[in-house]
Formats: C-alpha cells, sequence, structure tokens
C-alpha cells in the first residue's frame, strides 16, 4: 500500500486519473519486448535512451559528485579493442583488465598506438593535481577517456568503468559491441580520509586471510584508510604475560597487511589505545604499579573490578609507552598514529587524584595526552585521538594543540555531531567524525539506526570542515556478531563518505549489498540481513545494543518494561520469514559458504534470545531461576548447539586467541539454565 502511494506521489504532473490494484507485473529487466510502430517508434526511442540513463546513474556506487549523460552513444566492442596506457597508469589497469572477465570483455593494453590506430580506452594521470583520488570520465562518441588526478583517482575511474559496462552489457555476452550513453562524469569525495576501524581486541583477531579478501573489498568501496583497534593484541616482545593467549598480531603480519593495503591506497595506521581501557594490561602483578586504580575500580569493559586506566602523574607510563610504541610503530607506512585515549572514567579516583583536586581532572587529563603527542612526535607520527573526554569539558578543546586531529565519535541517531564538530571547528582543530556499524551487542545489528547515524555525522561533518570520516566496527562484550552483520555498515558508509549529499535507498543499498558482498544469483540474501538489522525495532529500539545482544550477553539482564509475549511472538515472526527469504539464495561469492554458516548461527542465536525472554516473561519474578524445569531443559539443549557451533563459525575468520572469553560469557547463562 506505501507503494501504491509513493507511486501516486511521484507522479508529475499528477494525472487526471489514478486507481492503482493490489496485484503486480514483474517487468524483466533485460530482454523484454516493446511493441511499437509507425509515428510511436521515434518517441519510443528516445524515451529508451533516457531509461538507460536512468539506470547507470542508478548503478554507480559510490553516487558521483557530477554526472551528465547525454543522447547519443558509443559502440564498445567486447573483443578487439585497445586500452592505451602507460607508466604509472598500468598497474591498475592490468588488475582492472582481470575484473572484465566476468563480463566476457577481451581489449588489449597498449602504450602506443600506429599511425592510423584508434584505442578504444584512453587512462592518464593529471600530474599536475594535488586532489589525488579526483578522477573526470568522458564517454563520447569516438571513446572512452580517464583522467586521474593521481592513482587512486586513476583507479576509482576504473572501478566506475566497470559499473558502467556491467550495467549496459545486459545479460548477453553474446551481444557483439556494447552500446554506453554517451556522459560525463567528474568526480570527487566528500571527505579526504574514509576509514574503517575493525575491533581486533574484544575478542576477536580477524586471521590475515580475512583481512587480505576485506581489503580490496575497501578499495572498491572506496575507502583509503583502516584501522586495527588494538588493546593487547600486538604481539609486544618482553610483554608476553598479557598477549599469549590473545593470538596477537605479529610484526611480520603487521609487514604483509601494510604492503596490501599500499597497493590499493589504502593507508593503515596505527591504533593501540594508551591511556584507558588497558585493564588486560594492567590486571597483571608485572603492571599494576602503572594503574590509577591499583586495586581495580569498576567499570563496563568486565564482570569484576579491574584497574583500568594508567596513571597520567606517574613519570614510568610515558617509559611503558616508549617501549610499545618503539615496537610497534615502525612496522607502519602510515605517518599517523590513534593513541585511543578514550572513556578514561577512573582518571581522579585513585593515584592522581590530589593532582586532579588541585587542577581538575581535565587539566590532568589534557597534560598527559600532550605529552603522548610529544612522544609520538618523536616516532615521526601525526597523532589521532579520540574526542569524549575534551568533549566534556568543552573549555580545554583551545588548549589543544593543532597538528592532532580529534575523532568525534557516536553511535545513536540523535548523536549532537551537529553542537560537537561545531566547538573543533571553532577552535580549528582539525577532526574526524566516527559513526558505526552498530553491529556490536546486537547479533544482527540495528539498520535503520546506523544508516541515519551514518547520514547525520556525514552531514555535520561536511558542514564544519571535517578531514576524515571512519566507520568503526567495535566487538563489546564477546564481539559475538558475525561480520556480515556489519557489511551495510561499510556499505552505506563508503557512500556518506565520498558523496554526502547522497541520500539512501534501501532497495539500492540491498542491490549493492548483493552486488558487492554476497552475489546471490536470486537477490534475497541482502533483503535477508537488511530487514534482519530491523528485528529488534519489533520490540522497541535500545541504546548501543539490542536485547537480543544484551540477554546473549548476560541471560538475566534487564528485560525492557515494555515487553510483551505479543512483541516476541511477532519478532520470531520477521525472523523466521527471513530465513524462509534467504533459504532460497544461491550466493556466488567466494565466501559464500561461510556467509551461509555465519547466518545459520546468527538466526540459532536470535531464536534463542526469544525464546529465553519469552520464558523470563513467563516466570514469576522474569528471571532464569524461576523458569520451568523443561523450559530450562529445552534452552540447555539450544545453547549447547550454539556453543557448539559459536567455535566452528568462530574459526572461519578468526584466530583462535580471544575465543573462550567470549564463549565465557554465554557459558555463564548455561549454568544458570541449570
Amino acid at each position: 500500500e506505501l507503494k501504491a502511494l509513493e507511486i501516486e506521489m511521484e507522479l508529475f504532473p499528477p494525472p487526471a486519473s489514478i486507481k492503482i490494484t493490489e496485484t503486480t507485473y514483474q517487468f524483466p529487466r533485460n530482454g523484454g519486448f516493446i511493441l511499437a510502430k509507425g509515428s510511436c517508434v521515434p518517441y519510443v526511442l528516445r524515451w529508451k535512451q533516457e531509461l538507460k540513463a536512468l539506470e547507470i546513474e542508478m548503478e554507480l556506487f559510490p553516487p558521483p559528485a557530477s554526472i551528465k549523460i547525454t543522447e547519443t552513444t558509443y559502440q564498445f566492442p567486447r573483443n578487439g579493442g585497445f586500452i592505451l596506457a602507460k607508466g604509472s597508469c598500468v598497474p591498475y589497469v592490468l588488475r582492472w583488465k582481470q575484473e572484465l572477465k566476468a563480463l566476457e570483455i577481451d581489449i588489449e593494453i597498449i602504450a602506443a598506438l600506429k599511425q592510423g590506430e584508434h584505442s578504444q580506452i584512453t587512462v592518464s594521470i593529471d600530474p599536475h593535481s594535488d586532489r589525488q583520488d579526483d578522477y573526470d570520465l568522458n564517454v563520447s562518441t569516438d571513446g572512452i577517456e580517464i583522467i586521474g588526478h593521481g592513482e587512486p583517482g586513476l583507479m576509482y575511474g576504473l572501478q566506475t568503468l566497470i559499473n558502467i559496462l556491467l550495467t549496459c552489457s545486459g545479460t548477453s555476452a553474446l551481444q557483439k559491441d556494447i552500446l554506453i550513453p554517451t556522459m560525463e562524469i567528474h568526480d570527487h569525495p566528500s571527505f579526504v580520509h574514509r576509514g574503517i576501524m575493525l575491533d581486533i581486541s574484544r575478542d576477536k583477531v580477524y586471521t590475515l586471510e580475512t583481512l587480505f579478501h576485506l581489503v580490496p573489498i575497501l578499495a572498491r568501496l572506496r575507502y583509503n584508510e583502516l584501522q586495527l583497534y588494538t588493546e593487547h593484541t600486538f604481539a609486544y616482545r618482553g610483554h608476553s604475560v598479557v598477549w599469549k593467549d590473545a593470538s596477537p598480531f605479529t610484526g611480520e603480519d603487521i609487514l604483509r597487511l601494510d604492503a596490501l593495503c599500499r597497493s590499493y591506497h589504502i593507508d593503515l595506521v596505527p591504533n593501540q589505545n594508551c591511556f584507558g581501557h588497558l585493564h588486560r594490561w594492567l590486571k597483571h602483578p608485572e603492571y599494576t604499579h602503572l594503574a590509577e586504580c591499583p586495586d581495580g575500580v569498576s567499570h563496563p569493559f568486565s564482570d569484576v573490578p579491574e584497574p583500568y586506566s594508567i596513571c597520567p602523574t606517574d613519570p614510568r607510563s610515558l617509559d611503558f609507552l616508549e617501549d610499545l610504541f618503539s615496537q610497534l610503530l615502525p612496522h607502519f607506512s602510515s605517518d599517523r598514529f590513534n593513541i585511543g585515549c578514550d572513556e578514561t572514567m577512573d582518571i581522579g579516583q585513585g593515584r592522581s587524584k590530589e593532582e586532579c583536586e588541585k587542577k581538575s581532572s581535565s587539566i590532568v587529563y589534557v597534560e598527559f595526552l600532550k605529552k603522548i603527542f610529544k612522544l609520538n612526535e618523536k616516532f615521526g607520527k601525526k597523532t589521532q585521538y579520540w574526542g569524549d573526554i575534551v568533549l566534556l569539558h568543552p573549555e580545554v578543546i583551545p588548549q589543544l594543540p593543532k597538528d592532532a586531529t580529534a575523532l568525534v565519535w557516536g553511535y545513536e541517531a540523535s548523536h549532537p555531531y551537529e553542537l560537537q564538530c561545531s566547538l573543533f571547528e571553532k577552535e580549528k582543530i582539525p577532526f574526524y567524525v566516527c559513526p558505526g556499524t552498530n553491529s556490536w551487542i546486537s547479533i544482527s545489528g540495528r539498520t535503520e539506526n546506523c544508516l541515519k547515524t551514518l547520514r547525520n555525522s556525514a552531514i555535520a561533518g561536511t558542514k564544519h570542515g571535517a578531514v576524515g570520516y571512519l566507520v568503526t566496527d567495535w566487538g563489546d562484550h564477546g564481539h559475538f556478531q558475525t561480520l556480515p552483520v556489519s557489511f551495510l555498515g561499510f556499505l552505506a558508509g563508503s557512500q556518506q563518505a565520498w558523496n554526502s549529499n547522497s541520500e539512501f535507498s534501501h532497495f539500492y543499498l540491498e542491490h549493492y549489498l548483493n552486488q558487492i558482498f554476497f552475489q546471490d544469483e536470486n537477490f534475497v540474501m541482502s533483503k535477508s540481513w537488511f530487514d534482519l538489522g530491523n528485528l529488534s525495532s519489533v520490540i522497541g529500539e535500545s541504546c548501543n545494543s539490542t536485547l537480543f545482544g544484551r540477554i546473549m550477553v548476560d541471560g538475566n539482564c534487564d528485560l525492557p518494561k515494555d515487553l510483551t509475549i505479543e512483541n516476541l511472538n511477532k519478532a520470531n515472526t520477521v525472523l523466521e520469514d527471513c530465513v524462509g527469504l534467504a533459504s532460497q539464495a544461491k550466493m556466488m561469492a567466494s565466501d559464500a559458504e561461510i556467509i551461509r554458516s555465519e547466518f545459520d548461527l546468527m538466526i540459532d542465536m536470535l531464536r534463542f534470545a526469544i525464546e529465553l525472554a519469552r520464558c523470563r516473561l513467563n516466570s514469576s519474578d522474569h528471571r532464569i531461576a524461576n523458569i520451568g524445569s523443561s523450559d530450562k531443559s529445552r534452552l540447555r539443549t539450544d545453547i549447547d548447539a550454539i556453543l557448539k557451533n559459536y567455535e566452528k563459525v568462530w574459526k572461519m575468520r578468526n584466530r583462535i586467541g580471544g575465543l573462550q572469553d567470549s564463549m565465557h560469557r554465554m557459558q555463564k547463562t548455561r549454568k544458570l539454565l541449570e
């Protein structure tokens, strides 16, 4: 009914009479006929050209900054043509030619033409431009020209041409030539730095194979920065007590990943939290002397009190950081370093209390932050830092140096990006906006909140001059979500990072999600993941999590006051509809078998979460202890199967370290069910 209403509203001028009924017609995208003759033909020909232009504009992802499609066409040969490329252009054209094989296009790369010869495609790089990511793509009746304003721009221009050829080639590879509408594209990104940050500390540590698979996809989405959020998962020499059970990244791992990223113009930026979030270090006796609160403090990331932040007034804290920096940073070619320093909630509660009472905790925080900045300069790196603590005390923002970059983060649609960005803009301090995928503590994601936050942060960042856009993907409380839950955030974030003027379309996000990640011939898997990300909205939205995620972390977590059996039944209906839809999928992606296993695990976890919530609602005090014995027995059987499969699926993309820490949370719920 909504679709019918939308059609009525989209017609302009409004027709004199329209009656929309309940049935539908399935119109083929390719291979159909239009019957026309006589004086009708010229109008149909013009109309058909408009259809092709419309399809091209909608198929290009991310949407280009400027595109003008004209009425003529260029006849591009599937075989026997030339692409003229030389110098630094050649490696990109060689990689691009590999992708053409899927379209059954064979074109020869040459560096020079003989007299009388003509190239179908000409590529070059403008040596005078300082906007490396920009490109121009022109299709005329004589051929195609791509001018990259730098090597990255050439790579992005070739990606766009692939999309155009894919759109115009239709379904028949037997067609000798491909008709391409003539057009001019002038494209450039909204944000200079466009990044993804993956959490490799709570508790998943991705295998190199997983990251090597992901890097080309991120480049396809035009990300040019990758960070691996680290607390204790780098193999620092002399500190093995901290990381020995975590399957950490080694220096060689980083060198290999850094080399791959450079080949795709992705800057692998080192990331090591340096102030708070160091409980996995400070809980060991060898490091407790560095803690702000050596006897421990309650914090959200542990079930028991632990030392959490290092003491900002202890000179040994900087000596400790210098040792870490000297081992970590030489493995990265990047000239930047994210030092973290977020959520230092215990500062002033322990050894720095006297100094904080004398100066204020915000001043003590900023003074230590500046010392880390200075230490970082010793290693030739520019500093990035999370901006949450100084935003709590905006009066200290003017004291921050102008050559370090603040990272403004927030993960709810209501987050005050507008206000926070303006505070850094006012003081001329460079900053990123940092929304997230909303995958963590959710099991299946939070689709609508994710899209709204990505959009709002892009709008505020563009308005106030943000230099970067970083999409974060956290693993809080066990990292229960599988990697595909984050795919939508990666995809939609790339659209906003490249073109913050573009609006989201659910239909086309599902389309690109399928094209880039799932490659499902039946086009159903992307819709299933998309809709499962909205499952929590059936029972009411939560901040930074869903009930399904929270109940897997803690089986006795608080239930929403307005939760009803009816709402849980509705959620279960949506869930089973998605399962039925996904059963029709025929995925061709190289990791299709892994995705199917991850999907099945996600479904089992959601079913268990819904059923546990239902049983608790039916108990006298809504606690596990008073669930009936037969229900407990059934739930134990379900969670035992989940735990067994969880370990199997974990190993498909992740190292073994961290698995037991993650499973421990579900095992506590299993124990409560005994």
